[in-house]
């Protein structure tokens, strides 16, 4: 196919405890791309006169289906218009359906997080919407794992604050220890802390019978006691006295028994506690990790369905879908529908003409490309420039043809292009993560190494060796040379067909070769020029089509420049230009220049809209452009000689170089490994300059001409795959 799929925009009503179900078998299909904020009276208002609806969409349903759609068409705007209440209503129940979803989300995140369970990015195949009984289990299931994991953590937070303390434990001292054991009386006040040895007589004496210093165990460390009532009066002399406290958790348990003793007993059974928690993690997680995936999958589809739900309109009792499909799907696509939900369905499909946001251009139709496995492979390189528009030709057959040609001219080699070949095969179907992560390079890379195994035949090229296929050429060349059709095509015996290395006196075939890539230039512009004026007619831009540089003028003033071009080159010394010539140059430009003044005075509009001056400026600009253009867009074809000619003097080299080394001592091996390393090098990093070179050719010298506007890909609504932004 050459354009785009048909598309239509499909308007479903359904009940309201239908539409679950109907959301769910789409998202599994991918069928539509929705529409949101649309309502079927404003539908029903602002297009124009039809058939009736049943008719127009050319579905074949049930009978009860038909009779539903008929009503709901005709009350479309009143059912609309007297819902407003209601549907503020849902719309807020809704709402709060997804908050409760994304809040069950958060719950089982969390809880396999600290299980350790992998949790799926997007619904399985199997998922369903969950129903009470699946919430009511997670929510158990979350709070045993919620209970562990807290008990875990706050066992965990008294460890470490005992370990912290074990310092101060180890080295506590008697009188501390009994201190210790009555922090916490309640007729004392005491402060653990660190206080240099010098200020703590001096603090002493400040303090007076107001406080009492007793050491902690080491020569720093202090514990100050003062009666409740003198707590004040202690507190702003040890601020003063550069005080520092400690936590003085763990003391009183180092205070009984012997301090560290104690601290060490706790920290075993602290040891202990965790690894039963430990074990009690693990069975949780063999008995709940499969669930929680499951689950987990169920409310990811629960999300979806209802994030879009809040953006469908809605009535007291149905809801309204609508969106883009392809034309022809739709029959099927109702028919299911009309299964599922008993025939409590209404559908009705527009042209894409007859949506008011498409006429206004607030809207785009979606874009669908459908191919064959060998132009199909190619569809990622045309939509990274951008989708064609929805009725535009589809430039993606052309691509794949074009890439698979340049590139073949520009790396010639049987060898390395199987080592590409392979290298496809194996991106298409390994399973490493590297492979994977690029499987959509391996169709190019296929086609680009079949393609250059083939050019390598007839340069003679096979891992940089140009003498292996001498023999076998020789063999061919010679045998075509005594036939009839050898004779007259001037074939003659030969160890290369086509020999890029400049020979020694002789740059003729050279000279051939590079007006072969500019005669290909040539063609691809006037491809590009001829898919223009085709898309531009087919969405009624007939100046674009007729006036344009890159229209039917532009054309004919390309191919007349180079019919001179031509003359010249044959005729030499003969060659005269003549009036003729300056006619046939000079009338199409006069309609590239004068397209804005020709097509204003066509549609009786201003003919000059920006004055006189500014449409002579813009014409001579476009004089400028025109010519440039196609002089740079036709030179910029010499890339590809000059590519081909470098691989092959690459090659020469590697060659040549293992040639040197083979009669050196250890030249075998030494001849061998400059053979790997030099095609290593000319697969990978010349193989890579080749096929930008080609990408840039076609984005700029082939896409330039006609894809000067891009379109928007279909994303319908799926559950698994690329899912459409709500």
């Amino acid at each position: 196919m050459i354009r785009p799929v048909k598309m239509k925009r499909l308007r479903i009503t359904v009940l309201e405890k239908d539409v679950d179900t109907v959301l769910k078998f789409l998202g599994r299909r991918g069928l539509i791309q929705f529409s949101t904020g649309e309502s079927a009276g404003q539908m029903q208002a602002e297009s124009p006169p039809r058939p009736a609806p049943a008719q127009t969409a050319g579905i074949a349903g049930t009978s009860g289906a038909a009779g539903t759609s008929g009503a709901a068409g005709a009350a479309g705007t009143a059912v609309a218009s007297a819902a407003l209440p209601a549907e503020a209503t849902s719309a807020r129940s809704e709402a709060e359906k997804l908050k409760h979803i994304e809040q069950t989300l958060a719950k089982i995140k969390e809880a396999g997080a600290f299980l350790g369970v992998e949790l799926p990015a997007e619904p399985y195949d199997s998922s369903d919407l969950p129903v009470e009984e699946e919430e009511r289990a997670v929510l158990l299931m979350c709070d045993a794992i919620d209970g562990l994991e807290q008990e875990t953590y706050n066992t965990n937070l008294e460890k470490s604050r005992l370990e912290e303390q074990l310092p101060h434990s180890a080295a506590l001292s008697p009188e501390g220890a009994a201190l210790a054991a009555h922090a916490e009386s309640s007729f004392l006040n005491v402060r653990l802390g660190r206080l240099d040895a010098a200020k703590q007589k001096e603090l002493q004496q400040k303090l007076g019978s107001r406080a009492v210093i007793v050491p902690a165990g080491n020569e720093d460390t202090v514990f100050v006691a003062s009666s409740k009532t003198g707590r004040f009066a202690m507190d702003s002399e040890l601020t003063g006295a550069d005080f520092v406290p400690l936590k003085a958790a763990g003391t009183e348990a180092a205070a009984e028994n012997g301090g560290e003793a104690a601290v060490h007993r706790r920290l075993a059974e602290i040891d202990e506690t965790l690894a039963s928690l430990d074990n009690e993690k693990g069975r949780l997680y063999a008995t709940y990790a499969e669930a929680l995936r499951q689950i987990y999958a169920s409310f990811l589809m629960a999300e979806s369905v209802a994030r879009l739900k809040r953006r469908l309109f809605q009535t007291k009792n149905t809801f309204e879908l609508s969106g883009w499909a392809e034309a022809a799907v739709i029959p099927h696509l109702v028919k299911e529908l009309d299964r599922k939900t008993d025939g409590r369905v209404s559908a009705i499909a527009y042209e894409s003409w007859e949506v008011p946001a498409v006429q206004s251009g607030a809207e785009k139709v979606p874009v669908v490309l459908k191919h064959g496995p060998f132009v199909r492979s190619f569809q990622p390189l045309v939509l990274s420039y951008g989708a064609p528009p929805y009725g535009a030709i589809d430039p993606t057959p052309f691509s794949a043809v074009l890439f698979a040609l340049l590139f073949a001219i520009m790396f010639g080699d049987v060898g390395q292009g199987a080592v590409l070949f392979l290298l496809g095969l194996i991106a298409g179907r390994s399973r490493a993560p590297l492979f994977v992560k690029n499987r959509h390079f391996s169709g190019p890379l296929k086609i680009a190494g079949a393609c250059s195994m083939v050019t390598g035949l007839l340069y003679g090229g096979v891992f940089s060796n140009e003498t292996l296929l001498e023999g076998p050429t020789k063999a061919v060349t010679g045998f075509l040379a005594e036939t009839a059709p050898g004779r007259f095509f001037g074939i003659h015996e030969t160890g290369h067909i086509l020999n890029l290395m400049p020979e020694a006196g002789n740059l003729e075939k050279l000279f051939y070769f590079f007006g072969f890539t500019l005669a290909i230039g040539a063609l691809i512009n006037t491809l590009g020029i001829i898919l223009n004026i085709a898309g531009s007619f087919t969405l009624r831009r007939y100046d674009r089509a007729l006036f344009s540089k890159h229209g039917l003028a532009g054309l004919l003033f390309f191919w007349y420049a180079i019919f001179i071009a031509v003359r010249a080159i044959v005729q030499k010394a003969d060659f005269t230009f003549t009036g003729y010539d300056a006619a046939g140059l000079a009338v199409p430009v006069f309609f590239i220049v004068a397209r804005p003044f020709i097509w204003n005075l066509i549609k009786r509009r201003t003919l000059f809209e920006e004055g006189f001056f500014a449409f002579v400026m813009e014409g001579i600009v476009e004089i400028l452009e025109t010519v440039s253009g196609y002089i740079s867009n036709t030179v910029s074809f010499l890339r590809v000689g000059a590519f081909a000619l470098s691989h092959a003097v690459l090659s020469f080299i590697i060659f040549t170089m293992a040639e040197k080394v083979a009669h050196a001592p250890l030249g075998p091996a030494l001849s061998l490994v400059i053979i790997i390393f030099g095609n290593i090098v000319i697969i990978v990093l010349e193989g890579m300059i080749v096929a930008i070179q080609v990408v840039r050719l076609q984005y700029y010298e082939f896409f330039g001409k006609f894809f000067t506007e891009t379109g928007k890909e279909f994303s319908p609504f799926k559950f698994r795959g690329r899912r459409a932004k709500l």
